[in-house]
């Protein structure tokens, strides 16, 4: 019995990993997040501000940015110019603000982190869930 639990509580464990959603957001304000092309992805909220740091490979000199609740576009798609790093890895920081009149009064704020191929279709898409109300 105690195998089967072991088993179930490691299946959990890799399965909330891989889909970059912390179980229980309470416990933390950080969030660590990985894909092909971004990782080790944290959020830190203070205030009405998130500020974002990790790692990127790019091929190209850019990736792109949204923030939404799942019906509503808070921050359209904006492009964020960066040196060509692929296959190495690069740090980068940055910092979104979102008023809170923006802020939906039950949902969730996801930021997309993506990269878009030549006919300018979203690749290599990380979801990272900022808040949830």
């Amino acid at each position: 019995m105690l195998q089967v639990l072991m088993a179930f509580i490691l299946v959990i464990s890799a399965s909330h990993y891989y889909t970059g959603i912390l179980m229980n957001p309470i416990e933390s304000n950080e969030r660590l997040q990985d894909n092909e092309v971004f990782r080790m992805v944290k959020v830190r909220k203070e205030n009405m501000k998130y500020k974002i740091t990790g790692e990127f490979r790019l091929k190209k000199g850019e990736f792109f940015y949204v923030v939404e609740d799942g019906h509503d576009e808070l921050i359209p798609a904006t492009k964020k110019k960066v040196e060509p790093s692929f296959p190495n890895w690069s740090k980068f920081e940055m910092e979104i603000h979102i008023p809170k009149e923006k802020l939906p009064n039950n949902g969730t704020l996801i930021l997309y982190f993506f990269e878009e191929n030549n006919e300018n279709q979203r690749i290599h898409t990380l979801p990272i869930i900022l808040e949830r109300s």
